[in-house]
């Protein structure tokens, strides 16, 4: 299991160097499926996830999906998922996207997805948990079974 935990996305070399070494691909040949679900409950203006979903195109990756796992039914999520090597999880309402992972499937199935897949989790959760917190082992909002083989948390 890999993961790479940030509070910005992909918006810098370091950030982006970390992705490429926990897939050991260059982008052009990596599949990305972006799940905006988090995002869905605030209001307001959604520029940030805009300028996330820019900045992906711009690294030129072979795909980006975009799966919203409150919008669709197991059956249509589940096999766009497994096509992807690096599951691209935005940040927004941690709560409610818990929620909709539950309700889904998703919490259940995604300790088995990332066995092989890399899971990049963006968050300002973790700003506020550097400040709580000076030493982090890991935290992971889907109490994991076992831990990841890699854990990058870029703040």
């Amino acid at each position: 299991m890999k993961l790479l935990l940030t509070s910005a996305g992909l918006s810098c070399d370091s950030i982006v160097d970390s992705l490429l070494e926990l897939t050991r691909k260059p982008f052009s040949e990596i599949n990305l499926v972006f799940i905006p679900t988090a995002a869905n409950v605030e209001s307001g203006n959604k520029f940030w996830v805009i300028d996330d979903l820019i900045n992906l195109k711009n690294l030129g990756f072979k795909q980006i999906d975009i799966v919203d796992v409150s919008a669709l039914s197991k059956g249509m999520w589940l096999s766009r998922l497994k096509e992807a090597d690096v599951i691209y999880v935005e940040g927004g309402n941690a709560f409610y996207l818990m929620s909709c992972m539950e309700t889904s499937g998703l919490k259940d199935i995604l300790p088995e997805l990332l066995e092989t897949r890399v899971y990049v989790g963006v968050t300002l959760l973790l700003l506020i948990l550097r400040k709580l917190h000076k030493k982090i082992k890991i935290l992971f909002m889907l109490s994991m079974i076992k831990p990841p083989s890699k854990l990058l948390m870029i703040v």
